[in-house]
């Protein structure tokens, strides 16, 4: 997500508008598109940082 707010030093790694769905702010998007088998842990339209499809947002 390219409008992530950095909350752990690391740019897009956390969005401040995320839905809390483990406890962390941020951590996990109710909207995001389950890639891995988990609600929200892995966006669809996140670009590839990484290597792994939607695991970094820019």
């Amino acid at each position: 997500c390219a409008k992530c707010t950095v909350l752990n030093g690391t740019i897009g790694l956390v969005c401040a508008k995320c839905t809390v769905l483990n406890g962390t702010i941020g951590l996990v998007c109710a909207k995001c598109t389950v890639l891995n088998g988990t609600i929200g842990l892995v966006c669809a339209k996140c670009t590839v940082l990484n290597g792994t499809i939607g695991l970094v947002c820019a």
